[in-house]
């Protein structure tokens, strides 16, 4: 069955070679090539992330893929060695999985774990970004005095971050 699946997801992407048949649109498109006479048992996705994405959004899409894939795959190895090998071996696994399954892509559970997978993989430059906006936040809720002489400033925390006005009576 996966044999007759990959020769007609080839078939497909033949006939749309550019932007594919739509995304989600393999069953669809798979169930109007196949014979009357076929199994139903022939209707479901090609068992390859990388061929089904190949044949729903043709060239273009798997170029952004492909894109994303060595993106993660630069992030991953441009780390410390400390953070490397486990989302090296995750980021392997992924991809290993991707070409022998669909699930990664078709179902939900499935587009969860990818999600939680490249999460990881970036999640280095988030936290650098992170700890950026935190101390910018810092350095703005500390006020600069200026002592009587005129020399140092003293930095204190703010209390409150609204600006409170007196009101005269």
């Amino acid at each position: 069955i996966r044999e007759t699946l990959f020769t007609y997801a080839v078939t497909l992407f033949m006939t749309h070679p550019l932007v594919g048949v739509g995304l989600q649109n393999f069953l669809p498109s798979l169930a109007a090539l196949l014979p009357v006479q076929s199994p139903l048992a022939l209707l479901q996705p090609v068992h390859s992330v990388y061929l089904l994405i190949l044949t729903e959004t043709g060239m273009i899409g798997l170029t952004v893929f492909c894109f994303v894939i060595a993106w993660s795959i630069w992030r991953v190895f441009t780390l410390p060695s400390q953070d490397r090998l486990g989302r090296v071996c995750l980021l392997g696994v992924w991809l290993l999985l991707g070409t022998t399954d669909h699930y990664l892509y078709t179902l939900h559970q499935g587009q969860l774990l990818t999600a939680f997978v490249f999460g990881v993989v970036v999640m280095p430059v988030i936290s650098q970004k992170s700890k950026l906006s935190h101390q910018i936040v810092k350095n703005l809720r500390t006020t600069k005095r200026i002592d009587k002489s005129g020399k140092s400033a003293i930095s204190t925390p703010v209390k409150n971050s609204r600006i409170r006005r007196s009101r005269k009576v």
